[in-house]
């Protein structure tokens, strides 16, 4: 499964499996981060690897934040026809334990609930690949479908998550789709990119802008390598109120899928926007 980890690390190398992302600045003093060993997570087989996150320390705390621990539980789905492997599926998501795990387990469940439901269309389209390729006396290629979900960054309050999915099942190359996820740690609602960006005083619409400028550069400026059908801010802006960003230590992370602004040889794109930036009001973009 190499090239699969390699997409998910190409597409979201600024992850980081336990981070601690730096929002909601305030003029106070700024905390310090004391980040806690952590474990790779081997991909490809079941197992459990257990690692802390990093714990934000005030400079004036009256009381210890409490510790929100979490297991990366790794599954392998395997679906056989006649004794031919035709289907198979990779898992790997995060199951936390602590104060507030409960909310925030129930919104990864809810998202792997959605994977389920997707992957069941594609054990009943990879029987059919099956019956084609015997009728045809063509050998069959065992297809695959994998769902990761990611920590990518974490304060005392909010903690953000990307799910990557990973298929070749049924169609003509690899394709793959992300969405992030950022969390109440308190109770597991979910916050918007708006709600996120009031403690800078900066409008999703603003961060969508200064994403668009990236995402032109990233292609020489040549506005003709996208697929639109209104203005690119506007088409980015979609995008984010749509689930299209999250956090991490580097700042806040805008992306767009293959197919959705562009064709697909141009890959992912994505901007990082620095919280310097961010704190500055996105002045000189």
């Amino acid at each position: 499964m190499r090239r699969k980890v390699f997409v998910v690390a190409g597409m979201a190398g600024c992850l980081l499996v336990a981070a601690c992302g730096k929002t909601k600045e305030k003029d106070t003093p700024t905390p310090t981060v004391t980040a806690a060993p952590t474990q790779e997570v081997e991909q490809g087989g079941s197992g459990i690897t257990n690692f802390l996150f990093p714990t934000v320390e005030p400079t004036k705390a009256p009381e210890p934040t409490p510790t929100l621990r979490c297991n990366t539980k790794s599954d392998v789905i395997k679906v056989e026809e006649e004794g031919v492997l035709i289907l198979q599926s990779e898992i790997s998501y995060p199951v936390f334990d602590g104060i507030g795990a409960e909310g925030l387990n129930r919104q990864i469940n809810a998202l792997l609930d959605a994977f389920r439901e997707e992957f069941s269309k594609q054990e009943k389209n990879a029987k059919l690949d099956y019956a084609d390729s015997k009728k045809n006396g063509e050998t069959f290629v065992t297809e695959h479908d994998d769902f990761f979900i990611t920590v990518s960054g974490m304060t005392e309050e909010l903690i953000s998550c990307i799910s990557v999915r990973f298929t070749d099942a049924g169609n003509p190359h690899p394709n793959f789709y992300q969405t992030g996820h950022v969390f109440q740690v308190s109770d597991g609602s979910e916050v918007t990119i708006d709600q996120y960006l009031q403690a800078y005083n900066v409008s999703a619409a603003e961060a969508a802008e200064y994403a668009a400028a990236e995402f032109l550069a990233q292609v020489n400026n040549d506005m003709d390598a996208f697929i639109l059908d209104k203005a690119l801010s506007e088409e980015v802006f979609a995008l984010v109120e749509n689930n299209h960003w999250y956090f991490s230590d580097a700042g806040v992370v805008v992306f767009a899928n293959p197919y959705e602004i562009a064709a697909y040889e141009k890959g992912t794109f994505m901007s990082v926007i620095p919280f310097e930036k961010l704190k500055e009001g996105l002045k000189n973009k």
